[in-house]
C-alpha cells in the first residue's frame, strides 16, 4: 500500500480492529497486518493459484484468513477473468485501458471464465461478521465500485475505506476516482489523504467515515 496503515490511522484517530482485505495478491501486507495486533484480517483474491500461494502464506498467522472468490456487484454474474504476467498484479475481469500505455510491459496472459459474489455474501458464508473498528481496503483493479454497490449497507459497518483509485480509464469500464468518492459519500465517507502517481493515472485513497 502506498500510505504506511499504522502512522495513517494515529493521524486520524483510528483504532483499526480488523481489515477486509479484496484483491489480496499473495498477501504481501500479512506481516504489517500482524505487526498491527489485529483481532481478524480476512483476504479475499480471485485466482485459484495466487489463493492457494496466499493460504501458505499466511498460515502462521492463525488471526488471518482467506477465502476465493471474484467481488462484483452481484451474485452470480459470469465473467472472463483475465490473469497479467507481472505476478497477476494487473488481473482484472476489466481489460486493460491507459494502463496498456502507462506500463507497456504488462498484458495478460491467460484468463477463466467464474461467477461474482458481493463482499456481504461472501463475508456471511464465511461467517465473518464486520464490527466496530473494522477497516474495509481494496486492490481490485478496476473493479473497485463493483465492489463498494455489491456491499450495499455493509458499508455502514466499516470505519474507514482504503482503496486503490483512478484517475483515467486505466481499466475498460473502470469508476474513476471522483465517481468512488461521490458514491462513498453516500454512506459518510470523506477521503482524506491520497497518494496517486499522476504519470501513471492510479493511486491510492484514504476514507474516514463522518462522526
Amino acid at each position: 500500500m502506498l500510505i504506511p496503515f499504522i502512522p495513517l490511522f494515529e493521524r486520524w484517530g483510528i483504532e483499526c480492529k480488523g481489515i477486509v482485505h479484496c484483491g489480496a495478491s499473495s498477501g504481501q501486507e500479512r506481516q504489517y497486518y500482524a505487526s498491527m495486533g489485529l483481532k481478524k484480517v480476512v483476504w479475499i483474491e480471485a485466482i485459484k493459484e495466487v489463493y492457494d500461494e496466499l493460504v501458505r502464506n499466511i498460515a502462521q498467522y492463525p488471526e488471518q484468513i482467506a477465502l476465493n472468490a471474484c467481488i462484483g456487484s452481484t451474485d452470480g454474474a459470469e465473467v472472463t477473468f483475465n490473469v497479467s504476467n507481472n505476478e497477476s498484479q494487473s488481473s482484472s475481469f476489466l481489460q486493460l485501458g491507459d494502463h496498456k500505455t502507462a506500463h507497456p510491459d504488462v498484458h495478460y496472459v491467460r484468463s477463466f471464465t467464474t461467477t461474482t459474489l458481493t463482499l456481504k455474501t461472501i463475508l456471511d458464508k464465511a461467517g465473518i461478521k464486520v464490527g466496530e473498528g473494522w477497516v474495509l481496503v481494496a486492490d481490485l483493479q478496476g473493479a473497485e465500485m463493483f465492489m463498494l454497490k455489491g456491499a450495499g449497507d455493509l458499508l455502514d459497518k466499516f470505519n474507514a475505506c482504503y482503496l486503490e483509485v483512478n484517475t483515467t480509464p486505466v481499466y475498460e469500464g473502470c469508476a474513476l476516482k471522483g465517481d468512488i468518492e461521490q458514491y462513498l459519500s453516500q454512506y459518510g465517507f470523506n477521503g482524506v489523504e491520497e497518494h496517486i502517481y499522476h504519470d501513471w493515472h492510479w493511486g491510492d485513497e484514504f476514507f474516514i467515515k463522518n462522526k
